[in-house]
């Protein structure tokens, strides 16, 4: 079977029968090129190259698939605001597993968590620490689940990303295991949220996109028949709205109750 072409459809008149059974003509638009005002229309194919915006009058009809499988998500991220932390959220609610299917994120971050509560010793006191009988501990922040990917208020120079002042910028934050920091940092598990680390390149989002219901991205199988029988499979993304604001719970400047000294 050859391959099919697809070609836009030409409509060479229109003729309108109102109640009195009078016909009327209808002239498809923009063909007065000696004034400028009949020139408007829509949904035109231009030509390349054209100073006189000449097109071609016909309309493109795209093949588009009518029924396919999906997957469940192997991937999928919200993106949300906490206006108590004052922050935008990318959070992994699915992550990739092993075996080509997805995993609950929240899941995926505690069983990390175990792993490395059981397996590293507890980190040293500092250097400069001394034994006190102090009741209370300052700390500076306190952890939020590693599935909770930050982003921050970026300040730009002018002449970047379209001339925007502020664009919002993924961040990242430390491991936190026994209620301590370490200096291991915290990446995204999702290839949604991962674009650019590989490279060493900043990922930036305008803060407008994130409004207060937020969005949610998922990725998932796809499965189609073409009309020769043919089988395709790919990798898709679907953008659907979100679920409203979030709270982290991220806190900063804490006074908190101090374990005893041993």
């Amino acid at each position: 079977m050859g391959r099919r072409r697809w070609l836009p459809y030409a409509i060479n008149g229109l003729v309108v029968t109102d109640v009195f059974g009078r016909n009327f003509s209808i002239n498809r638009a923009g063909t007065n090129n000696e004034q400028e005002w009949y020139r408007w229309d829509m949904y035109n194919i231009s030509k390349k190259d054209s100073a006189d915006r000449e097109t071609f009058g016909k309309l493109v009809s795209i093949p588009r698939i009518k029924n396919r499988m999906e997957s469940e998500p192997i991937e999928k991220v919200m993106f949300l605001r906490d206006e108590m932390a004052n922050m935008i959220w990318g959070v992994e609610e699915v992550v990739p597993d092993e075996v080509f299917g997805g995993m609950d994120g929240k899941n995926a971050y505690l069983e990390v968590l175990d792993y490395l509560n059981d397996t590293l010793p507890p980190p040293p006191d500092p250097p400069d620490y001394i034994p006190n009988q102090a009741l209370h501990r300052f700390r500076l922040a306190n952890a939020v689940p590693e599935n909770w990917i930050p982003f921050i208020a970026t300040k730009q120079a002018p002449s970047e990303h379209g001339g925007r002042d502020v664009m919002v910028q993924r961040a990242a934050m430390l491991r936190y295991v026994d209620d301590n920091y370490t200096n291991e940092v915290i990446r995204p598990r999702t290839e949604i949220l991962s674009i650019g680390i590989s490279d060493n390149k900043p990922y930036f989002i305008n803060e407008e996109v994130v409004g207060r219901s937020g969005f949610v991205i998922s990725s998932n199988f796809q499965r189609a028949r073409w009309y020769d029988g043919k089988v395709f499979t790919w990798l898709g993304r679907t953008v659907k709205g979100g679920r409203g604001e979030g709270n982290s719970g991220l806190k900063f400047d804490i006074l908190a109750d101090k374990e005893p000294d041993n």
